[in-house]
């Protein structure tokens, strides 16, 4: 559950800014780069929460494990968007090209990590 709400506050954040400016190329109210910080803040915070919370309460597993690295994946994809509309860059094929390549990158270090 706090790996899923770690992803939903970071959508959050991407579902305010995306839609209005895909380009990323205008100037949002500060409270919106105030709540793109507070998301960031929360998934780092819960993503480091939720594994000792699993194991405390016995719900660990592996099945576990791949839905909380696939949800930093995830994460890392709109964390990139988060970060990129607060630089306020111009979004092109490379932009995209870059995101995509962490979020993967990412995810294949998280799982050859767990051996």
């Amino acid at each position: 559950m706090l790996t899923l709400l770690a992803i939903i506050f970071t959508a959050s954040s991407v579902l305010i800014w995306l839609p209005q400016d895909p380009g990323f190329k205008e100037e949002f109210p500060m409270w919106t780069y105030i709540w793109g910080a507070f998301c960031i803040f929360m998934y780092q915070t819960l993503d480091a929460v939720d594994g000792k919370q699993a194991r405390r309460t016995k719900q660990s597993g592996p099945l576990g494990q791949l839905f909380d690295h696939g949800c930093d994946a995830v994460n890392t994809f709109f964390g990139g968007f988060i970060y990129y509309q607060g630089l306020r860059v111009e979004s092109t094929w490379g932009f995209f090209a870059m995101i995509l390549g962490s979020s993967v990158s990412h995810s294949n270090n998280t799982m050859h990590s767990d051996r």
